[in-house]
């Protein structure tokens, strides 16, 4: 007889790694003969698990996600496909890159949570664990789980399932819902993006439904059930479409924490979207040099520096964190270079602090545009962006740099007003220019002489020779 187990959460392959499957009924009950053991060792493995998630949740200094050693993969299943294959799965591991499935005797790799093992003996018992890993290395190798291949002789599995669908949660689940199959003692999910079909294996159940999560956001899938036994699985049944909700939008808003001066604006994304920190422009605070943002005021949460990103998944406030400046210290000044208007405060920080470097401020210069800064007037030294860092290693002073505009360009053109003939050409000219206005050239007007031109067709406005 065959082995079957459910599969409580497993790797949606379709969507990447870290996309599960959870089985909405209880599972691993031993409705199969034969299987009350299988699953033996199965109900601790999941704390490598949780331990993993410590070290991602934090996000690091500065939004950077510390990467740790996999912990042990939890709920390993293995339940026969035919009289030669056994597919195991298990729940996905967070942080891990790759899987190392072992029978005793071979190994066997896979990216995904689950592997089809083939080329086995019928009616043979195989005992498999498994082990994740990553860059940093490999974690333990998780409790047994023992599968049986099918016999090779003939027989016949259960009906295919009917009444199969697929019906969407939120944004990224869809529960599969099925009738019960007479003889069935496990289903298996396939589905994939309706363009893409529905070959990709999803999970097991003993029982409808199941619900698939880490699917994509308004996003069409399509969905068929297997039924199974002892004696082999059924086809397929017909493809059921499914689509996932739109994802929810979360704002991420900026606290002074203390500071004087304007916060950023708040930012919108959709949930799972990245934003770009934004930067301390607007904002002062006595004493004090701004070292980031943190999602607690006391800076004891994540930080997150200044254009660093940030995975919306829920609405946050940053707090701005400040330090206080030591006594040697530094000042950048900001010099107009002829321009007009109030320049940037100056910024004082610590030797060896790096500051981020303010913008065009409340600065204008007619007919240019502002053009970041530089340590030389002329433009000559070193060139700093708004918002880009310099390490303060001594006093500085940054020189607005200016860009001219190109002036905009006028056309006059000429209208008869009721005369008759060529019209003289068009004139083109910049902002401002002087242009030579045409003469009567070839028009006339019976029993009327000409007089000239003007703006408005019954000569009340006042002429003028210039663009503007």
């Amino acid at each position: 007889m065959g082995m079957f187990s459910v599969v409580l959460a497993l790797c949606l392959a379709f969507t990447g790694c870290g996309n599960t499957i959870t089985g909405d009924n209880s599972a691993n009950t031993g409705n199969n003969s034969g299987n009350s053991g299988n699953n033996t060792g199965n109900t601790g493995d999941n704390t490598g698990n949780s331990n993993n998630n410590n070290n991602n949740g934090a996000g690091g200094n500065n939004g950077t996600p510390v990467i740790a050693i996999p912990g042990v993969p939890g709920g390993l299943t293995a339940t026969a496909l035919s009289s030669s294959e056994i597919i195991v799965s298990w729940a996905a591991v967070a942080g891990a890159t790759t899987y190392e499935v072992s029978d005793g005797t071979k190994t066997y790799a896979t990216a995904l949570p689950y592997i089809t093992v083939s080329g086995l003996q019928a009616n043979t018992s195989y005992q498999f664990t498994v082990k994740a890993g990553n860059a940093v290395g490999w974690g333990g190798a998780s409790s047994p789980a023992t599968g049986q291949t099918l016999g090779d002789g003939i027989s016949i599995p259960p009906d295919v399932p009917a009444g199969v669908t697929a019906g969407a949660l939120s944004s990224t689940e869809i529960r599969v819902s099925w009738g019960t199959v007479s003889g069935a003692a496990s289903y298996m999910v396939y589905y994939g993006t309706e363009s893409a079909g529905n070959s990709q294996y999803g999970g097991m159940a003993n029982t409808s439904p199941l619900t698939i999560t880490g699917l994509q956001p308004e996003t069409a899938y399509a969905f068929t059930v297997k039924a199974g036994n002892g004696n082999g699985w059924s086809e397929g049944s017909t493809p059921v479409g499914g689509t996932t909700q739109a994802a929810p939008s979360y704002a991420v808003t900026y606290s002074a924490n203390g500071a004087s001066g304007s916060v950023p604006a708040p930012q919108t994304a959709v949930s799972d979207a990245g934003i770009t920190i934004a930067g301390p422009d607007g904002l002062t605070n006595s004493g004090k040099t701004f070292s980031g943002w943190n999602t607690s005021a006391d800076g004891t949460g994540t930080t997150y520096a200044a254009g660093s990103s940030l995975t919306v998944t829920a609405n946050s406030t940053l707090y701005a964190q400040w330090i206080t400046i030591p006594v040697t210290s530094y000042t950048i000044r900001y010099n107009a270079n002829d321009g007009s208007g109030s320049a940037p405060a100056a910024q004082t920080a610590a030797s060896g602090v790096s500051v981020y470097i303010a913008g065009q401020g409340g600065l204008s210069f007619t007919g240019k545009t502002f053009n970041g800064w530089n340590t030389n007037a002329d433009g000559t030294g070193i060139s700093y962006g708004a918002g880009s860092s310099l390490e303060l290693t001594g006093n500085v002073t940054l020189h607005a740099q200016w860009i001219t505009v190109k002036p905009p360009t006028y056309t006059v053109t000429y209208n008869a007003n009721g005369g008759i003939g060529k019209l003289p050409e068009p004139q083109t000219g910049t902002y401002n220019e002087n242009v030579t206005v045409a003469d009567q050239g070839d028009l006339s007007y019976a029993g009327k002489t000409f007089n000239g031109w003007n703006t408005s067709f019954d000569g009340k406005l006042i002429s003028n020779s210039k663009f503007a």
